[in-house]
């Protein structure tokens, strides 16, 4: 059994992989040398070659157990099947193959990343203080009901099997509570982490995605209000990063062109509880001279340790 203390860990079901999924792989081993896992379909594997390079391990989806949670979501789920070929019962179904890939190879201190998130940061470094801060998963909330979690931190296989236990049983809540098929088939992974935010921070807590000091009460342009705005910067002191829940990532690149036309650089998310012009999002330079994403306030620089690129146009905004 493979046992690593750190590893990225990407997870993709469905029959073709995304063409921006490289781009993100690359991007994060420019700041890693720890394991990178890839798990997806072995006819979507077959169908790629990845570069030697990256030294990427690629998993075959059929290889990893089905859990009897994973059986009765595949049986319950009510999802969209219709958009982006599943897209929205993957998006849900993913954390129970994440739980049984970490069960399986034995991993801990995990960044779980979506497919089209740049990361700029060693998780050597940086999952030693996640480990300390959380003892549960920690996400990017958006708003105190809506998470969005393009990169995931998942401490063990503890953590991971509480979050899919969870997850079923607010799959199971929200059916029983849709008045319509169609209100019900709404239901997607990012609403049911944000009702199992309330459960408490040993299932799921917030990833910082503002500095302490950010110009402005918290407030989306929906009137999404925090019921307590220092949960949105959580542990900053300590982690010295702010992570991006699609918020900066819409900002520098734009959305998806499959849900608005182009270009849509500037975009600022309407759900989100900041607002990105007042940190003045920008790219510089690092050490090593590689691209990094930086906000500013009034003590100075932050660093960004991932981005969320809705845009999928990864490649301007990767490090080299």
């Amino acid at each position: 059994m493979i046992k690593d203390s750190n590893a990225i860990l990407f997870v993709h079901i469905g029959p073709t992989l995304p063409p921006w999924l490289g781009e993100a792989l690359h991007q994060a081993r420019i700041f890693n040398r720890a394991p990178i896992y890839l798990v997806a379909e072995k006819s979507a594997l077959d169908a790629i070659e990845l570069p030697a390079e990256l030294n990427i391990t690629a998993l075959h989806l059929e290889a990893v157990p089905i859990s009897e949670k994973h059986k009765t979501f595949r049986r319950i789920s009510p999802m969209d099947t219709s958009f982006a070929e599943g897209f929205w019962t993957f998006t849900t179904e993913r954390f129970f193959v994440v739980e049984s890939a970490m069960r399986l190879f034995g991993l801990r201190n995990v960044l779980h990343l979506e497919n089209d998130v740049l990361l700029y940061c060693d998780i050597a470094r940086l999952t030693p203080i996640l480990a300390r801060l959380y003892s549960g998963v920690a996400s990017t909330f958006i708003n105190d009901g809506l998470c969005v979690p393009g990169l995931v931190y998942i401490p063990d296989v503890g953590a991971a099997a509480r979050l899919t236990r969870a997850l079923l049983g607010a799959l199971e809540a929200a059916i029983r509570a849709a008045p319509t098929l169609a209100q019900c088939q709404q239901t997607n992974d990012m609403t049911l982490l944000g009702m199992l935010r309330a459960e408490g921070a040993y299932l799921i807590d917030h990833l910082p995605i503002v500095p302490p000091d950010y110009p402005a009460p918290l407030r989306s342009e929906l009137g999404h209000v925090p019921a307590d705005p220092s949960r949105y910067s959580a542990h900053f002191d300590a982690l010295n990063y702010i992570f991006d829940g699609a918020a900066l990532g819409q900002y520098f690149g734009g959305v998806d062109p499959r849900n608005a036309p182009p270009p849509s650089n500037g975009f600022v998310n309407p759900s989100t509880v900041f607002d990105p012009r007042l940190l003045n999002p920008h790219m510089i330079s690092d050490n090593e001279g590689r691209k990094i994403p930086v906000v500013e306030t009034a003590s100075g620089i932050v660093r960004v340790a991932n981005l969320h690129m809705h845009s999928k146009d990864l490649r301007p905004f990767m490090s080299v």
